[in-house]
């Protein structure tokens, strides 16, 4: 009767199994490394949207918060997370503020590029009144239906891409 032991393995077999086990486990780290990488990013993503929803939501709920004449909260904090990151005041943690202070003034300079370019940027204290609407050319939407209805024709891209498809659309019931 043949019994199997431990001893009766060749240590080459031996040997080729340590070799398979270790290049399983390199493979492993290697993913798990990728995978650390990834969540990293996700985490990136999060930070730096979650901070600029933050300020978005907070503006349109509570209006602008200054600080000084001129110099809203928003921009105080994002860039004093910002340099705290950059001169590591945070420590293990300097990425984080970063990214979190990255969304803060990506939010603000949406903003302020919205106020820059005529928008209006609102509140939730601005909707008790009566705000007109305002298109892409500065117009009010009154203002910009009366300019169509007496021949004004200046579109912007959206409008003249509709305009486009109603003709087409009018030629194949027409043909």
């Amino acid at each position: 009767m043949a019994s199997t032991s431990i001893t009766h393995i060749p240590a080459s077999r031996i040997q080729e199994a340590l070799k398979r086990a270790d290049s399983a486990m390199a493979k492993l780290q290697k993913v798990r490394s990728k995978t650390e990488e990834k969540v990293g990013e996700v985490f990136k993503a999060v930070e730096t949207v979650g901070a600029g929803f933050a300020v978005g939501y907070f503006r349109g709920k509570y209006g602008a918060v200054e600080v000084g004449p001129g110099i809203p909260l928003e921009a105080v904090v994002g860039a004093g997370c910002t340099l705290a990151a950059f001169i590591d005041l945070p420590g293990k943690y300097s990425e984080h503020i970063h990214n979190i202070g990255n969304g803060i003034l990506g939010s603000w300079a949406t903003l302020e590029a919205v106020k820059l370019a005529g928008g209006e940027v609102r509140s939730a204290k601005d909707n008790t009144k009566e705000l007109p609407a305002v298109t892409t050319q500065g117009e009010t939407v009154k203002e910009r239906e009366a300019n169509l209805l007496n021949g004004n024709t200046r579109m912007n891209a959206r409008e003249a891409f509709a305009g486009n498809a109603a003709q087409r659309q009018e030629s194949e019931i027409n043909s």
